[in-house]
C-alpha cells in the first residue's frame, strides 16, 4: 500500500483523521482516514496533527483531527470473515464510481476510489466483517489488515436500477 496515495485521497476529501490503535501486544499502530476509509500507516514515523502537515504538504483547507481507533476488528482473522471479490464492472452514481464486491451473502458496494492506494498490492484479499454492527470491508495483505472501507448506502441506486429493468 502506498501511504502517500492514501493521504492524497484524504486531502482531496478535505478531511484527515489520524487514528491510534493500541494492539493486543501493547504496540501502537496508526491509521489515516477520511471518515469512510482508513489506511494502515505501516513504516511511517509516529505522526500527530501538527507533524503530518509539513511532512505531506497538507494545506490549511484540510481539517485534521486525531483519535483512537475503536469499533473495528483489524486482527488477522475474524470468525465472520466473508471473502468478497470485485466484479469487473462498476457504476457511476452521483459522481462516484461504485465498485460491487460479491460474496456468499450478496453484494457490498464501495467507492472504487478507496482501492487506489492498494492497487500495487499483489496478494490483496478483501473480506467483509460485521461483528454485530454495520458491515465493513477489510483489505488484507497476507495476514495484515491494510485498510478498512465502509460500504456505500445503495438504497437509492437500487431503486433507480429497478426502474430501468
Amino acid at each position: 500500500m502506498k501511504i502517500k496515495k492514501a493521504i492524497e485521497l484524504c486531502k482531496s476529501r478535505k478531511q484527515l483523521v489520524i487514528y491510534d490503535e493500541h494492539t493486543k501486544d501493547g504496540g501502537l499502530r496508526q491509521w489515516c482516514s477520511d471518515g469512510a476509509a482508513s489506511y494502515l500507516m505501516l513504516g511511517a514515523p509516529y505522526l500527530d496533527k501538527d507533524t503530518i502537515s509539513p511532512l505531506y504538504d497538507i494545506s490549511d483547507k484540510v481539517v485534521i483531527s486525531q483519535g483512537e481507533m475503536i469499533g473495528y476488528d483489524t486482527s488477522d482473522y475474524c470468525s465472520d470473515d466473508e471473502v468478497v471479490v470485485p466484479l469487473p464492472v462498476s457504476i457511476i452514481h452521483y459522481g462516484k464510481t461504485l465498485q460491487p464486491l460479491i460474496g456468499k451473502s450478496g453484494a457490498v458496494w464501495i467507492n472504487a476510489q478507496y482501492l487506489l492506494p492498494l492497487a500495487d498490492d499483489k496478494g490483496l484479499r478483501l473480506v467483509v466483517r460485521s461483528k454485530g454492527k454495520t458491515p465493513f470491508v477489510v483489505a488484507m495483505d497476507g495476514l495484515f489488515a491494510e485498510a478498512i472501507i465502509l460500504p456505500v448506502q445503495t438504497d437509492d441506486l437500487m431503486r433507480e436500477l429497478h426502474k430501468l429493468i
